[in-house]
């Protein structure tokens, strides 16, 4: 399969969403890993938008167009800031395998989380290898 999107902020959505579709279709959905691999892979002129994966194990601050795994059990629950994002930025969690015991934390920053968490600005992942997409519109972030 050949995907033929422009890197810019709004793309890597689309590029990510249609990966996910198409491994979903063949029942292989791709890691994080390779999906930043892929998006990476495309040598775009646009080096700006270039994806950064983070193999997370402890606190962090995210930062634009991260995908931040917690890919191995922790012994604690941790939490993941948002950057001060800019419109169109885009960060992916998952949480542990062991999340129903050490919930992952996403904090806003000061920013509200849309979707089923209206007007918060923290959230928890609390299942087992629970995985989040989060878009910045330019007033909040957007759950995808």
């Amino acid at each position: 399969m050949v995907y033929n999107f422009v890197r810019s902020r709004l793309s890597i959505r689309a590029y990510t969403s249609q990966l996910l579709r198409d491994g979903i279709n063949r029942e292989v959905v791709p890691t994080l890993r390779e999906l930043v691999a892929r998006w990476n892979a495309l040598n775009l002129e646009d080096s700006a938008s270039e994806l950064t994966f983070v193999a997370a194990t402890g606190n962090l601050t995210s930062s634009p167009f991260s995908f931040i795994d917690y890919g191995s059990p922790v012994t604690a629950s941790y939490t993941v800031t948002l950057h001060d994002p800019a419109q169109g930025d885009i960060v992916y969690v998952k949480a542990p395998p062991n999340a129903t015991r050490y919930p992952l934390t996403i904090s806003g920053n000061g920013k509200n989380i849309d979707g089923q968490y209206t007007g918060a600005t923290s959230f928890s992942l609390d299942a087992n290898d629970m995985a989040i997409g989060l878009f910045y519109n330019g007033t909040r972030w957007r759950v995808f």
